[in-house]
C-alpha cells in the first residue's frame, strides 16, 4: 500500500532544514520510492517548500473574508497532485508546520477528509512530528513571531507571555490523542528534538527524519544549507520586539530588520548568554505537562521511563532587559543599519552618477548629430526621451524608500535632497531634449516643404515662367 508521510513540526524543530533537505535531495528521493512534490501555489507569507500547507491554509477574499471556494479548490488540486505521486513513486512526503497548531482551531476536521480520501484511494497516512521541551519550544516560538514582524505575538513581552502562554499548542498529549482517535496511535511517529536523541548515520536531524521514512542516510544525500531559520535570543529578540510596536505594514522593511537581527546575534559576545528562565521557573513550569508528556513516552515512544525530555542544565543567568549586554547590543543593532544604509546610498550615488555621465554622453552625440543638418529620426528621439523618463521614475522609487527609512536621519535626509537635485537635473535635461527635439522637427517640416518646393519645380519647369509672369 502506498503511504503519506506528513510531516507537521511541532513549528521551531528545524522544519525549514528538513523541508529545505527534501527538495534539494528530490532526485534521491525519487529513485528510492519517493516524492516531495512542489507545489505552484500561493498563501501570503507562505514559501514553496511547505508543500503540505495546501492541507490547512487560509485565503482570504477582496473584502478580507475567508474564501472557503479558493481553498476548497486547491485542496483537491493538492490531493490530485498526491494520488498521481503516490501511483508514481509509492510513498509522498509532505510538510508544513503550520498543521501542528491548525490542528488545535477550526482546521481540525482536515483530519477527518484527509483519512477518507486515504481510505477511498488506498493509501496509508504515516504523521512525523518532532517534540521539545515546553519552556524551550515557548521562548523559540515567540522569538519566530518576533522575528517576522507581523502578526499578533510580535509586541508581546516575555514575562507578560510566559506566564499565560496563548497561540501556542504545549499540551502534546492532547493533541497527539485528538490526531490519534482519526488516523490510529500506531500511525504517529514521535520523535524528540534533541540533538543527542537523533537517530541513524550522523546522529542530525535529516539522518533522523529519514530514519522516520525508513531510509539510510548516505553519501547520496547532500546538506546545501544548515541553519536555515536561526531564533533570536535575549536580547535581540528584546530589541525587535521594541520595534515592532513601531513598524508599518510593509514586507520590505519587515525583511531588512530580519536580516539586520540574524546578523547583529551572530556578532554576539561568546558571553552573552542567558536563560529566559530559572531553574525554578522552568521546573514550575514544565510540570503542567508532566502527566502528558509521561504518557507520550510509555505510549508513543515504548519507553520504560516517564522522562520524555533529557533534564536541562541552566548554568547562565536568567535574562532581564537590564542585563550588561543589553547596551552593547542595542548600538551594534541600530550601528549595523546606519552602516548599511550609507553603503546602499553610496551605491546609488555611484549609479546615479554613472547614468548621469551615460545621460550626458548621449545628449552630446544627440546635439552634435542634430542641429538640423540632417534629418532626425523622432523615434529614436522619442525612445531616448522614453528611457530618461524611466530612469527618472526608477529613481524616485528608490528616493522613496531611502526617504522612508531614513526620516529620523539629517545626514541621510541631506543625501535623499542631493539626489533629489539631480532628479530635477534630469527633469530639466528632458525639458531641453524635448525642445530641441520640438524646433529640429519644425526644421525638418521646412526642409521637407522646401524639397517638395524644389522637386516640383524641376518636374513642372513652366511653373517657373508662369511665377516668373506672374510677377
Amino acid at each position: 500500500m502506498s503511504t503519506l508521510y506528513l510531516h507537521i513540526g511541532t513549528p521551531k524543530t528545524a522544519t525549514t532544514s528538513i523541508q529545505k533537505f527534501c527538495m534539494e535531495n528530490q532526485e534521491v528521493l525519487n529513485k528510492k520510492g519517493f516524492s516531495y512534490p512542489i507545489l505552484d501555489f500561493k498563501y501570503p507569507k507562505v514559501e514553496i517548500r511547505r508543500n503540505g500547507h495546501f492541507l490547512v491554509g487560509r485565503l482570504l477574499n477582496s473584502d478580507s473574508q475567508e474564501d472557503h471556494e479558493g481553498e476548497l479548490a486547491l485542496w483537491n488540486k493538492g490531493l490530485s497532485m498526491l494520488h498521481n505521486d503516490l501511483e508514481k513513486f509509492g510513498n509522498v512526503i509532505l510538510s508544513d508546520e503550520n498543521i501542528w497548531h491548525s490542528s488545535v482551531g477550526s482546521k481540525f476536521d482536515f483530519w477527518e477528509k484527509l483519512q477518507s480520501d486515504a481510505e477511498k484511494n488506498n493509501y496509508k497516512i504515516k504523521v512525523i512530528v518532532y517534540l521539545r521541551r515546553q519552556d524551550d519550544f515557548a521562548n523559540s516560538w515567540l522569538s519566530q513571531q518576533i522575528k517576522e514582524g507581523w502578526n499578533t505575538y510580535a509586541g508581546v513581552k516575555w514575562d507578560a507571555f510566559i506566564h499565560r502562554p496563548k497561540g501556542v499548542a504545549l499540551d502534546y498529549y492532547g493533541l497527539l490523542e485528538k490526531i490519534a482517535e482519526i488516523i490510529g496511535k500506531e500511525n504517529i511517529i514521535v520523535r524528540i528534538f534533541e540533538r543527542k536523541r537523533f537517530l541513524e548515520n550522523g546522529g542530525t536531524i535529516y539522518s533522523d527524519f529519514l530514519d522516520a521514512i525508513g531510509l539510510e542516510y548516505t553519501d547520496e544525500f547532500q546538506v546545501v544549507t544548515e541553519e536555515t531559520n536561526p531564533s533570536l535570543t535575549a536580547n535581540s529578540q528584546e530589541i525587535r520586539r521594541v520595534i515592532n510596536t513601531i513598524l508599518t505594514d510593509t514586507d520590505s522593511t519587515r525583511s531588512f530588520l530580519r536580516k539586520i537581527s540574524e546578523e547583529c546575534e551572530r556578532l554576539k559576545s561568546p558571553d552573552n548568554v542567558f536563560e529566559m528562565l530559572t531553574e525554578d521557573e522552568a521546573d514550575s513550569f514544565m510540570k503542567k505537562y508532566a502527566e502528558g508528556n509521561a504518557a507520550i513516552a510509555r505510549e508513543y515512544l515504548g519507553l520504560e521511563s516517564d522522562e520524555l525530555f533529557s533534564p536541562k542544565s541552566r548554568a547562565a543567568a536568567r535574562w532581564t532587559p537590564q542585563n550588561d549586554f543589553m547596551h552593547e547590543d542595542i548600538i551594534r543593532f541600530f550601528g549595523m543599519i546606519a552602516v548599511i544604509q550609507k553603503e546602499e546610498i553610496d551605491d546609488l550615488k555611484d549609479q546615479l552618477q554613472r547614468e548621469k555621465k551615460n545621460r550626458e554622453k548621449s545628449a552630446n552625440v544627440f546635439l552634435k548629430n542634430y542641429k538640423g543638418e540632417e534629418l532626425v529620426d523622432s523615434e529614436e528621439i522619442k525612445k531616448g526621451i522614453a528611457n530618461v523618463g524611466e530612469q527618472v521614475l526608477e529613481y524616485k522609487k528608490e528616493m522613496k524608500a531611502v526617504s522612508a527609512e531614513s526620516e529620523k536621519s539629517k545626514i541621510l535626509r541631506d543625501k535623499v535632497k542631493s539626489m533629489d537635485a539631480q532628479i530635477l537635473s534630469l527633469k530639466n535635461d528632458i525639458f531641453t531634449l524635448r525642445r530641441v527635439n520640438e524646433e529640429l522637427r519644425k526644421n525638418n517640416e521646412e526642409l521637407k516643404k522646401t524639397i517638395e518646393r524644389v522637386v516640383y519645380k524641376l518636374k513642372h519647369p513652366l511653373s517657373i515662367i508662369k511665377d516668373k509672369f506672374k510677377k
